[in-house]
């Protein structure tokens, strides 16, 4: 991942229903953009501790961070008061920006996908064990979500894009050293996608430019189909891909704050 990132930062704080329990409202606080070469890691572990010094409780982040650009969702549950986040990012954002630039996977589009990594340091085992193995990826895109209420959680999904090596020859081999290293709920999973033609055909039915839409995560939900989602600041799109037939079956699109409800 590169060190230099443009962050979209969205804030909002979560009403809940009488109960206390099931959310009912979302209200968007603040919005801001943050050029900064402070790891996305870090940043949420900073809005974290500004989040409990104000309430003691009571938060969800998710960062969705690709090369060069992260989008970061921000929900308060106990309470509107957001300056010290806002403090904190304005500290660390650096005055001069890049230009936009699209992350892009390589190789055909195969991917490697796991779930609930620890930290970056399980992230760049990975990585090693594949080079062993004949591999070399980068990081493509990480999804790290963190919550808190009453107990917490923080974990990373990961998508490594394969750089060099036999690609075609993904297989058996490689999924067996994987399944030996990882739990089984952490769902490693190679997947074979054609993004190109995906992207053209999202744009083209929803009228969002092309060059807005990013490819996130994606879930096997068979042996032959996965859920992808396809998304940008505001909007996700959920996409129901057949990868044997290398065919879109169907998507949907949601405003974010939907999906967060």
């Amino acid at each position: 991942m590169n060190s230099l990132k443009m962050v979209y930062v969205d804030i909002y704080h979560t009403k809940f229903e009488d109960d206390g329990i099931m959310p009912k409202e979302l209200i968007h606080l603040h919005a801001m953009d943050v050029y900064t070469n402070i790891s996305v890691a870090e940043i949420i572990e900073q809005l974290r501790l500004c989040i409990y010094h104000r309430y003691g409780d009571g938060l969800f982040i998710k960062a969705e961070e690709f090369q060069t650009e992260c989008f970061l969702t921000v929900e308060i549950f106990f309470g509107d008061d957001y300056s010290s986040l806002t403090d904190y990012l304005s500290s660390i954002n650096l005055p001069h920006k890049i230009p936009k630039q699209i992350s892009k996977l390589t190789n055909n589009d195969v991917a490697l996908s796991v779930d609930f990594m620890a930290n970056q340091e399980e992230i760049k085992e990975l990585e090693v064990l594949l080079k062993r193995l004949g591999y070399t990826s980068e990081v493509y895109f990480i999804e790290r979500v963190a919550f808190s209420r009453g107990a917490d959680d923080y974990h990373e999904n990961v998508i490594l894009a394969f750089i060099t090596g036999a690609v075609e020859a993904l297989g058996s081999r490689v999924m067996h050293k994987l399944i030996d290293k990882f739990e089984e709920h952490q769902e490693v999973r190679i997947h074979r996608i054609d993004i190109d033609h995906i992207l053209t055909y999202i744009s083209e039915e929803t009228g969002i430019n092309k060059q807005d839409l990013r490819v996130g995560k994606r879930v096997s939900i068979s042996n032959t189909q996965t859920e992808i989602i396809i998304l940008n600041r505001y909007k996700n799109i959920r996409v129901i891909y057949d990868e044997k037939n290398c065919k879109l079956i169907e998507y949907e699109v949601r405003d974010k704050t939907q999906t967060m409800i």
